[in-house]
């Protein structure tokens, strides 16, 4: 399964962390509880603001109720599809807006 994680822009700004984690990470793993593992081990997390890290007005960076698909998807839709359909302006124009990791260890970037 596929376990994607959407990024929120905590201080109106997003992360990037090259082959790591982007605006929309999505992590193929066993089940839920192994996502969130492989999440965490790329420097995801979902505590930002009980940790003084993320701003409370705008709420945790990361949530840990990732959308489940049998294949890439975000909101139902291809990453490639998602990503036409962007608006300007939301996203990265500089870098990848979607990493996705595989279980063997492949990473894709879009």
């Amino acid at each position: 399964m596929f376990y994607t994680f959407k990024q929120n822009n905590s201080y109106g700004i997003f992360e990037y962390e090259e082959n790591k984690y982007s605006i929309i990470t999505i992590i193929e793993a066993n089940n839920k509880k192994e996502a969130i593992k492989k999440a965490k081990e790329l420097g995801i997390y979902f505590d930002g603001v009980d940790k003084g890290i993320d701003c409370p007005c705008c709420d945790d960076r990361w949530y840990n109720d990732p959308e489940v698909n049998d294949e890439p998807k975000i909101y139902k839709r291809s990453p490639k599809d998602f990503l036409k359909e962007a608006i300007k302006g939301l996203y990265f124009d500089d870098k990848p807006n979607v990493i996705i990791h595989y279980k063997n260890g492949g990473i894709e970037t879009l």
